[in-house]
């Protein structure tokens, strides 16, 4: 089992405090969420490991224009059960460090499982069939 080291509320406590309410902050981000990605579907691979967590948010809202299949294994190493706006919040965090960090577009993420450095590739065969196709399925 994955035992994925990923940041505490404590960590993230401000950011927290000034969205206000998690849950009406996660319903309003997720679908202007879901129409940048339809615009730049690559950028999917910016959240890595926190993929899995987004696409199952949009799925549970709604909103699947990446197909239906998650990696099970990495949802359940990433996503708090207990409150999954959190976690879509570590994972938009995670975004962003992506792209300040300019990896951009990258699959392939780095991360500390059991304790240890590993590479996690994050490769959706749905994402990357609306990738060749433009964007369009």
């Amino acid at each position: 089992m994955r035992n994925i080291e990923k940041p505490g509320r404590e960590d993230v406590a401000g950011i927290v405090a000034s969205l206000g309410s998690l849950s009406d902050w996660s319903k309003g981000f997720l679908p202007l969420l879901a129409s940048h990605l339809r615009k730049n579907p690559v950028q999917y691979r910016n959240f890595g490991p926190w993929w899995w967590v987004v696409k199952k948010a949009m799925l549970d809202a709604g909103f699947a224009p990446f197909g239906q299949d998650v990696d099970a294994e990495m949802l359940e190493a990433m996503l708090d059960p207990e409150d999954p706006a959190f976690s879509l919040l570590l994972a938009q965090i995670y975004y962003e460090f992506s792209l300040e960090n300019h990896f951009v577009g990258q699959a392939t993420h780095t991360m500390v499982d059991n304790g240890e450095d590993v590479e996690y590739t994050v490769y959706d065969h749905d994402a990357e069939a609306f990738i060749r196709a433009g964007g369009f399925l």
